[in-house]
């Protein structure tokens, strides 16, 4: 058991990742608030998300081509002006390894969801 002062890393899941698929009892994990937006009802959908403490904090998703590679976050609930420490470096290497031959790579954040009348990306960039 790890010590409770231990810092716990910024992760990225994959879409369907066991974490959250193999808990009987999710909330341990993904905050009731947030299932809506992690799980679509209407085919069971789970979305890549990210962890913050160990709790899902966000969602995100990339588009990639040989020249451009996009991955953009979507904070569930928090300011996106101020990320949690090592969130955009997990999302670097994260693009870099599912898009390793894109020319250029970017990080966007999205505005928090939920975002009713369609998704608006901030102004906010990071370019690696």
């Amino acid at each position: 058991m790890p010590m409770p002062d231990t810092a716990i890393p910024v992760r990225l899941l994959a879409r369907w990742d066991a974490a959250l698929l193999s808990h009987r009892d999710r909330t341990r994990i993904l905050p009731t608030a947030h299932e809506s937006h992690v799980i679509k009802r209407s085919n069971g959908d789970f979305l890549p998300t990210y962890l913050v403490d160990g709790l899902v904090a966000g969602t995100w998703s990339y588009t990639a081509t040989s020249a451009h590679a996009v991955l953009t976050l979507r904070p569930l609930g928090h300011d996106p002006r101020c990320l949690p420490a090592g969130l955009e470096s997990e999302a670097v290497r994260m693009l870099r390894f599912l898009a390793p031959d894109s020319g250029q790579r970017c990080i966007e954040i999205a505005e928090s969801v939920p975002a009713h009348i369609g998704e608006r990306v901030a102004d906010h960039k990071y370019a690696g």
